[in-house]
C-alpha cells in the first residue's frame, strides 16, 4: 500500500468503506496538516482538533473529489479553511499566543534564527500565494518532494516547476521584507524545508483516523469546525468556478424586460424606511445583522451587514448582503471582497441572484424575513383569500398546474397604514401539485411551513409598524428548521436608500432565474458578470424556448 497513489487509496475508502485506505492517507499527510494548523492557531490541542476536522471532512468529501485532484494541495487548502474558522472565535489572542509558541518552541539553534522570523508569518504569507503557487510550494518544502516529483503530481513540465518556485519563493521574500526580515529566496527555501513539517503528537493519527473513517463520537468543538469548513468551501468551490464555460463579461448597460409572473399591487403612494436588527438561527447560521430597508410604492431595498458587538468576532463570510425590487425584478447580492481580496485567483467577488416577479421567493433567509415582516404591504394587498404566491416553498417543493402558482396561507394585517402583517401563517398545501419531498409524511396539506408572528407595534411618522416579531420555519416532519428574531429601532417617512437594484461590487457570480419558462423547479442560469444582463444576453447561456411575455427594451 506504500506505493499506491493517494487518490486510488482515496477512491478505495470511497467504495468500499476501507478503513485501511483511510489510515494509509492520514499517515501519509498527518504531519503536514498538523503542522499548518499549528502555525496558524498557535496551540497543541487546538491544532489537533482542526488535524481532526480536516480529516473527518475529507472523509466526507471523498466521493466527490476528481481523479486529478492532488491531495497534499485539497488538505493544504482544507487546513486553512478550518483553521480560520477556529480563529474566528480566538482572534484576540491568536496573534500573540502564536508567536509565543513559534518562539519557544520553533527555535532551534542550528537554523541560524531564521526560523524564528518566519514561522510566525509564514502561513499568512502563503495565504498571498495562487493555489496553484501554494500547492507547489507544499509538495517542495514541506514534503521536500524534488521537482520533477512535484511536476509530475501538477501535470505540469518540470522545468516549469523550477520557474514556479521561483517566482513563488520571490513573492514570499517580498512579503517578509516589507515585514522587516530581510532573507533571500534561498534562505526561506531551505529554512521550510528544515522546520514547516514536524511530528504530530503520538497517538493523533490513530485517534483522528478512527473518528473521521469509523464514525467515532466527535466533540461538539470539532464538529462545529467541521459544519463551518464545509460551508466555506461551499462557497469558495462556487466562487472559483459557478459552470462549465462560465466567463467574466465586462458589458455595459442592461435592459429593462416584463416579465409575467407576481408583480404586486400597483404603487399606493407608501414610502418609509426602518433600521434595526435581525437574528438568525439555523440553517447553519447563528447570526445578528444590522440593516436597513426602504419602501417606496411597490418597490423596496435593503441592505445588512453583520452586527459585531466589542469582543465579538465575525462569524459570516459576507461583507454585505443587499436585496431589492426595481419594478420588474428581484435583485441579491451577497459581497466577498474580504476573502477574495485574501485569494487573488477568485474568478469573483460576490454571488448574486435575479428572479422574476417582486416576491423573492428565491432570495436568501435574510431577506426573506425582513421583507415579509416589513415590506409585503403590496403582496398582501392583491392576495386572493386563503391563497398567497408562494415565499418560503417555491421552487424546492411546488410545481404549477394550470397557471396556478399558490400556496394556502392565514394572515392578519396591523391596523393602520402601510398594511404589514401581525401574524402570517404558510402551509404546504398548494393550489395545484404539490411535489412531496418528505415521504415519509403522507398528507402536506394541513402541515405548516412558517409561522410569522408580530410580538409588538410601533407608530412613528404615522406608520404602524411590527416593533418585534418572529419567524419560524418546519420541515414536513414538523422540526424546527431555523427562526429570525427581528427588531425595529427606527422608522422614518424620510426615504434615502433607493437602491433598488444593487450594484454589483465587481465581476460576481449570479444565479438568474428569469428563464424558469414557468418550471418552478427548474434550475437557474448561472454566469459571471460585472453587470446585471438582460434576458436577451442572459439567454446566451442557456438558451431555452423564450416566453411570449418577455419584451425586449433598453433599460
Amino acid at each position: 500500500m506504500p506505493d499506491t497513489a493517494d487518490i486510488e487509496l482515496l477512491r478505495d475508502y470511497a467504495r468500499r468503506d476501507s478503513e485501511t485506505a483511510f489510515a494509509e492517507l492520514v499517515r501519509r499527510h498527518i504531519n503536514l496538516v498538523y503542522s499548518v494548523a499549528l502555525r496558524y492557531v498557535g496551540c497543541v490541542e487546538d491544532a489537533q482538533d482542526v488535524t481532526q476536522a480536516v480529516f473527518i471532512v475529507l472523509a466526507r468529501k471523498s466521493v466527490r473529489l476528481g481523479p486529478r485532484t492532488v491531495l497534499t494541495g485539497w488538505l493544504y487548502d482544507a487546513t486553512r479553511f478550518t483553521a480560520a474558522r477556529l480563529l474566528r472565535n480566538k482572534v484576540r489572542r491568536q496573534a500573540r499566543e502564536q508567536e509565543a509558541y513559534m518562539q519557544t518552541t520553533l527555535n532551534d539553534p542550528n537554523s541560524d534564527e531564521i526560523w524564528p522570523q518566519l514561522a510566525p508569518h509564514l502561513e499568512a504569507a502563503m495565504t498571498q500565494l495562487s493555489e496553484k503557487d501554494r500547492t507547489l510550494l507544499v509538495l517542495r518544502f514541506y514534503e521536500n518532494k524534488s521537482a520533477g516529483e512535484a511536476a509530475t503530481l501538477l501535470g505540469i513540465q518540470e522545468q516549469a516547476a523550477h520557474k514556479r518556485t521561483a517566482r513563488a519563493l520571490e513573492k514570499l521574500r517580498r512579503f517578509f521584507s516589507r515585514r522587516g526580515t530581510m532573507l533571500s529566496a534561498t534562505m526561506i527555501a531551505a529554512a521550510i524545508s528544515g522546520n514547516a513539517v514536524h511530528a504530530a503528537p503520538i497517538g493523533l493519527a490513530v485517534s483522528v483516523a478512527a473518528v473521521a473513517a469509523k464514525g467515532t463520537a466527535a466533540t461538539a468543538s470539532t464538529l462545529a469546525l467541521v459544519k463551518g469548513t464545509l460551508k466555506m468551501m461551499t462557497w469558495i468551490k462556487y466562487r472559483f468556478a459557478v459552470g462549465v464555460g462560465t466567463a467574466v463579461l465586462l458589458v455595459g448597460s442592461v435592459a429593462t424586460i416584463a416579465l409575467s409572473g407576481h408583480k404586486g399591487a400597483e404603487p399606493n403612494g407608501q414610502h418609509y424606511q426602518t433600521t434595526g436588527t435581525a437574528h438568525v438561527k439555523g440553517m447553519g447560521q447563528d447570526i445578528t445583522y444590522r440593516f436597513t430597508l426602504a419602501v417606496e410604492g411597490p418597490q423596496w431595498c435593503l441592505r445588512a451587514t453583520e452586527h459585531r458587538e466589542k469582543g465579538v468576532v465575525e462569524t459570516n463570510i459576507f461583507d454585505y448582503i443587499e436585496s431589492g425590487y426595481d419594478g420588474d425584478s428581484v435583485y441579491e447580492v451577497h459581497s466577498m471582497e474580504t476573502i477574495a481580496r485574501a485569494n487573488p485567483d477568485t474568478a469573483n467577488v460576490a454571488v448574486a441572484t435575479i428572479s422574476k416577479g417582486s416576491v423573492p421567493s428565491d432570495a436568501d433567509t435574510l431577506v426573506k424575513n425582513l421583507w415579509l415582516g416589513l415590506a409585503s404591504h403590496c403582496y398582501f394587498a392583491s392576495a386572493s383569500s386563503k391563497w398567497l404566491y408562494p415565499l418560503f416553498l417555491g421552487r424546492q417543493t411546488a410545481a404549477a398546474v394550470d397557471g396556478r402558482f399558490a400556496v394556502k396561507g392565514f394572515w392578519s394585517t396591523l391596523p393602520g397604514s402601510p398594511g404589514l402583517p401581525s401574524k402570517v401563517v404558510y402551509t404546504f398545501a398548494f393550489d395545484g401539485k404539490l411535489r412531496n419531498t418528505a415521504p415519509n409524511v403522507t398528507d402536506l396539506s394541513n402541515r405548516t411551513n412558517v409561522i410569522m408572528t408580530a410580538l409588538s407595534q410601533r407608530t412613528d411618522d404615522g406608520l404602524v409598524l411590527p416593533a418585534k416579531y418572529k419567524t419560524e420555519a418546519y420541515s414536513p416532519e414538523g422540526r424546527l428548521t431555523y427562526e429570525t428574531d427581528v427588531e425595529v429601532e427606527s422608522a422614518t417617512n424620510v426615504v434615502t436608500l433607493r437602491v433598488f437594484r444593487p450594484t454589483l461590487p465587481g465581476p460576481t457570480a449570479i444565479s438568474d432565474f428569469r428563464l424558469d419558462q414557468g418550471d418552478a423547479s427548474a434550475a437557474p442560469v448561472t454566469y459571471i458578470s460585472t453587470n446585471w444582463l438582460t434576458v436577451e444576453k442572459a439567454v446566451r447561456f442557456h438558451p431555452p424556448k423564450m416566453s411570449q411575455d418577455v419584451q425586449k427594451g433598453e433599460q
